[in-house]
């Protein structure tokens, strides 16, 4: 029996995100390890928000290049594959699905949720929507506590996407290949919401975005 398809649609976004901080961390992509291709038609408009990677090491390129990732599906990888996932997972405070094929060995770890069911399966259609649909919502109250933060703050939206890219752990010369801009600027923006904030070092900065983003 084909699996019925999902009829889940993205969360609307904030009226006034746009205008009040163009740059908001909304990129609300998940990373997707195995063949789980045929399972996209399935999913509706939320197919479009999800990247799939055939590898390990695209998809920890991908974790480092989104300036949003927000979640991590791993199909019927090795317990090896899944741990390395899951560390990278739990430095972004993301989530993880794993699913595992009736036939395949049982994967398992910490920190992600389980579904075992054949590759066909409706029930795996269905892991995979509501994941993909909760990672969304939880991305997008993450995005809407960093707008208000950057309002508190007084940030224009450069400044707000240096501390972003910041915060996801870039260097200068990282943050200056992502933003397309000189490193003395990147570092003169970074002078500038160091003294918005009111703290020195990019450690408590990092700290700060982080409290910020666990808020309920």
């Amino acid at each position: 029996m084909s699996a019925r398809p999902l009829r889940a649609r993205p969360p609307a976004s904030r009226p006034g995100i746009a205008r009040r901080v163009p740059f908001a961390p909304t990129t609300h992509t998940v990373v997707a390890l195995g063949d789980l291709g045929t399972l996209l038609p399935h999913l509706g408009s939320w197919s479009e928000t999800v990247h799939v990677v055939a590898t390990l090491d695209v998809a920890l390129d991908a974790l480092d290049e989104l300036a949003s990732p927000a979640g991590v599906v791993v199909a019927d990888a090795s317990p090896s594959d899944a741990a390395i996932l899951e560390l990278h997972s739990a430095q972004l405070a993301i989530p993880m699905l794993l699913l595992c094929s009736m036939s395949a060995p049982l994967v398992t770890t910490p920190r992600a949720r389980v579904v075992r069911a054949d590759a066909e399966a409706h029930e795996r259609v269905s892991a995979l929507g509501e994941f993909v649909a909760s990672a969304h919502c939880a991305a997008g109250r993450r995005a809407l506590r960093f707008e208000d933060a950057c309002q508190e703050w007084r940030l224009t939206p450069r400044e707000a996407e240096v501390l972003w890219w910041t915060h996801r752990g870039r260097d200068c010369a990282g943050i200056a290949s992502a933003m397309s801009l000189a490193d003395g600027s990147v570092r003169a923006l970074l002078a500038d919401v160091r003294r918005k904030i009111g703290l020195r070092s990019i450690p408590s900065m990092q700290a700060e975005v982080q409290f910020r983003l666990a808020q309920r």
